[in-house]
């Protein structure tokens, strides 16, 4: 990302965490982190069975 965007982007996050995040919010990006975190390593042990 170039710098003027990425600054952009942090304001705009760092604006909604002052204004605070809902509990819902909160979760749901938990939710979306563990997923991903489950899918990876659904990927990996995939390819470590090819590989090993």
């Amino acid at each position: 990302m170039r710098p003027r965007i990425a600054d952009d982007h942090y304001r705009r996050v760092g604006q909604r965490i002052a204004e605070g995040l809902t509990w819902r919010e909160i979760l749901n990006g938990v939710g979306m982190t563990r997923g991903f975190f489950t899918d990876m390593m659904a990927v990996w042990s995939l390819f470590s069975e090819w590989w090993g």
